[in-house]
């Protein structure tokens, strides 16, 4: 079920938004005891004998011979019935005592209603399978898994969502999640599957991001895997998760500890968030004045006997610098849109970033900011 909701969530069916747990749970239920059975009896599990078999299922237990002969002749039922006499692959007495009790007994007892609707989200589901590129990769002869990373392999998912569509979303998310999975689980296989580092790295983030993805950043350091992930901005990722999303996507790219690396972007949101992300620190704003003053006095004056007449002039100037501390951003939002290369001739074809690393200890920081704050460049030649 993990593979069909982020089916569901990739193809945009499920708009971000948990289902109701109900039919998440019985439709969970269904999928497991009806794989169970066709894995126990035939060894072999496919998306379309999962459908035949949920579809043939007794709705109810025969009363008649007649009723009992039709039962008889359906794939489900011969399939229980091998899994119970001559399985191909044996498994354990309680998963095939809870397999017999839920299609003889639970099933049957379902509300018809309650029965067909689980029926139809189980199939439903499953329906994007069944056919073209969707089959071809995951219904059909299996070439390739996502432990051949382990062995040194470069796995590269060609799958462009420009031409392909949902379905290019669909399959990279679901071979994502795989190899998500495969990784975290390596740990407990032989060394020389454990200690080789991996790397996952994803452009255009926006579109294949899950709720799995929260999970895996919390761990993956442990199994060796590292994680590059870029995107355009930070509402494309609130927009893909949709409503009430905004802890989760806080919570992710607060895991990228290895540092985020912040580009050119017109996106205001996103250069908010770089700025308050970086922090604020003392700055000193320093003062200088300066003023000249000049001035003349004359006076005259006389009586009968006499006279008086005379002048005074008077010139002087005044320097002054004084400092203050205050508390400011240190790199303001509108630095991310203004500052920063991007590429091309008429930048030397440098593309520059200011990489954020908390904790870092850089040599040459950007002036004016903290250690862990760096104007890293990249090279296009």
């Amino acid at each position: 079920m993990r593979i069909l909701d982020a089916a569901e969530k990739a193809a945009g069916q499920g708009a971000g938004k948990e289902s109701d747990p109900f039919w998440k749970n019985t439709s969970r239920q269904m999928l497991l005891y009806a794989i169970s059975a066709l894995y126990g009896a035939t060894g072999n599990v496919t998306v379309e004998d999962i459908v035949r078999f949920v579809t043939t299922a007794p709705t109810k237990r025969p009363t008649t011979p007649e009723e009992l002969q039709q039962v008889e002749k359906s794939f489900a039922f011969r399939t229980l019935k091998q899994f119970d006499t001559d399985p191909v692959c044996e498994v354990p007495a309680d998963v095939k005592k809870a397999v017999n009790n839920y299609w003889a007994l639970q099933y049957t007892a379902l509300a018809e209603k309650t029965r067909s609707s689980i029926l139809i989200h189980v199939t439903s589901s499953l329906n994007r399978f069944a056919t073209g590129m969707l089959r071809k990769c995951f219904c059909d002869k299996t070439t390739i898994v996502p432990e051949m990373s382990f062995a040194g392999k470069i796995i590269l998912l060609a799958f462009p969502v420009l031409t392909m569509n949902e379905e290019a979303i669909v399959a990279q998310q679901l071979f994502q999640f795989l190899w998500m999975r495969a990784v975290e689980s390596r740990n407990g296989l032989g060394e020389q599957f454990s200690e080789r580092p991996v790397f996952l790295f994803v452009d255009e983030f926006h579109y294949f991001v899950h709720k799995y993805w929260d999970t895996f950043m919390s761990t993956c350091r442990d199994s060796r895997c590292a994680v590059i992930a870029m995107t355009q901005s930070l509402p494309t990722l609130y927009a893909q998760l949709g409503k009430d999303s905004d802890d989760f996507v806080d919570g992710l790219t607060g895991k990228f500890t290895g540092g985020i690396i912040f580009h050119l972007n017109s996106c205001s949101r996103s250069n908010k968030w770089a700025m308050e992300l970086i922090g604020k620190g003392i700055k000193i704003r320093k003062t200088v004045t300066h003023s000249v003053t000049s001035g003349m006095n004359t006076n005259r004056g006389g009586s009968q006997a006499s006279t008086n007449e005379g002048w005074h002039k008077s010139e002087g100037t005044n320097s002054g610098t004084s400092e203050q501390e205050y508390e400011a951003d240190l790199l303001s939002a509108n630095y991310f849109a203004t500052e920063l290369k991007t590429g091309g001739p008429k930048n030397n074809f440098e593309v520059t970033g200011v990489w954020f690393s908390a904790g870092a200890q850089f040599q040459e920081p950007i002036p004016g900011t903290s250690s862990n704050v760096l104007l890293a460049t990249f090279t296009q030649q």
